[in-house]
């Protein structure tokens, strides 16, 4: 027998996977290009794989768990809104973070994704540029998206452990 309360998340599901794809969508185009040409973004590309790999793994060991935390997705859209109006595109790569870790699930996991999302923003190369001449080798970008990976992974099967 279905509840209002598995409709009403199914429906949240259903709205955060469209503004993924949107927020893809809108973000992509500049992330390659930067991944391409932007020196400051070195291992931006593994790091991202890293991050949305992580997102999956997460999603798909929280599939038993009917919490979904609309307002990232609320604040993803509106990011990315905000981010095509003044056509700044660090407001679309943010978006897009925000939009993935809206899918992650519980809090705790929603934070750290959007922390771990700076692994792979172009941005954060050009900030980190600033504070150190020459920015990043490359290899620290991927290094940070799999601790990130190890500590959500673990985080999540810890907490789906003690909940069976």
């Amino acid at each position: 027998m279905k509840t209002t309360h598995d409709s009403q998340y199914r429906g949240n599901l259903v709205v955060a996977v469209v503004i993924a794809a949107l927020a893809s969508f809108l973000a992509f185009p500049s992330l390659v290009e930067a991944w391409r040409t932007d020196l400051y973004a070195r291992g931006g590309p593994a790091a991202f794989a890293i991050w949305i790999l992580t997102h999956i793994v997460v999603f798909i060991l929280n599939r038993n768990q009917s919490r979904h935390p609309a307002r990232w997705t609320t604040i993803a859209a509106l990011t990315c809104a905000a981010g095509s109006v003044a056509d700044l595109r660090v407001l679309l790569h943010a978006g897009l973070a925000l939009a993935f870790t809206g899918l992650a699930g519980f809090r705790f996991t929603g934070l750290a994704s959007a922390v771990a999302a700076l692994s792979w923003m172009p941005a954060a190369g050009w900030f980190i540029s600033r504070l150190r001449a020459g920015g990043l080798d490359g290899w620290e970008r991927p290094l940070v998206a799999t601790a990130f990976a190890v500590v959500i992974i673990t985080a999540v099967r810890i907490r789906n452990s003690q909940r069976s």
